[in-house]
């Protein structure tokens, strides 16, 4: 999710949810949002490694639904990440 003001301009890895409009304004409702700033890119990595393993390998006591919130949640964390540096890079 991008958030733009007069001033500045945020990205945020946003879990499910829905965006509310009405006269000029935005609300959004998720369960999870995150600033890419806060994102630890490496441990994003990681998880997203260990999630794929094991989904593909169907290791351990995680159910395959929870490996895959957790691929899922990975991934738009590392979306957001990408997404930040390439406007830092403007």
């Amino acid at each position: 999710m991008r958030i733009k003001t007069k001033d500045e301009e945020k990205i945020l890895a946003v879990g499910s949810g829905f965006i509310k409009i009405t006269d000029q304004k935005a609300k959004g409702f998720t369960q999870t949002a995150e600033f890419a700033e806060s994102i630890d890119e490496q441990r994003a990595i990681e998880a997203q490694k260990q999630a794929k393993n094991i989904m593909e390998e169907k290791v351990g006591e995680i159910s395959l639904a929870d490996a895959s919130g957790i691929l899922e949640r990975n991934v738009a964390r590392l979306k957001a990440v990408e997404r930040k540096k390439k406007r830092s890079h403007r």
